[in-house]
């Protein structure tokens, strides 16, 4: 048929890797090259069968790229970012650096889409969450006036992206306990000048 079976006798895909028990802590294939001689040689290419246009998985500098014939599409960068659109993810009001960055020419590809299906009128969410936790998966109560989520409305000024024309925000109204988290919104925009 063809296939090439590595650990495996009869093959279902063109290339069959099998291990038993645990694979190897370095993984289940290396794809390696001289960094200076052949910097594009660590790529993982998808060709169709008409070769009109390939798809590569590629990793360079710390960064995985995913590229759609040689056009970056999205990046896994080394800090553990992910940019899509772009090629480094641009800090924006208050210095942030996003964990995640979206960017485009239009509204297609400048867009974002959370959608449910279920027979029921249940929605979809997008959930913002404080706590007072200095690590990962904590649950240290908040307090009286912490914020619990802002979403900032920012746009270039000619300098860079840091200048916010609005924001909503909710922030704790209260003194919260368990099962209890009594807050309030807030609405703010800027004035021209």
């Amino acid at each position: 048929t063809g296939y090439v079976g590595i650990g495996e006798t009869s093959p279902d895909t063109p290339v069959h890797v099998k291990i038993q028990g645990e694979p190897p802590a370095a993984g289940m294939m290396i794809l390696e090259a001289n960094a200076s001689t052949h910097p594009g040689s660590r790529q993982l290419r998808i060709m169709p069968p008409t070769n009109s246009a390939n798809g590569f998985i590629d990793y360079r500098g710390g960064n995985l790229l995913i590229k759609d014939d040689n056009s970056e599409t999205m990046r896994f960068a080394s800090n553990g970012n992910i940019v899509i659109g772009h090629s480094t993810v641009e800090s924006s009001i208050y210095a942030i650096t996003p964990r995640l960055q979206i960017e485009g020419t239009n509204a297609s590809t400048s867009a974002m889409s959370i959608v449910r299906n279920t027979e029921s009128a249940s929605p979809p969410y997008f959930v913002l969450t404080k706590t007072r936790g200095g690590v990962n998966g904590s649950e240290v109560i908040v307090q009286d006036d912490d914020w619990l989520g802002h979403i900032v409305f920012s746009g270039a000024d000619g300098t860079d992206r840091a200048s916010q024309g609005g924001s909503i925000a909710c922030r704790v109204d209260g003194t919260p306990g368990t099962g209890d988290m009594p807050g309030r919104l807030e609405f703010y925009t800027t004035q021209d000048g």
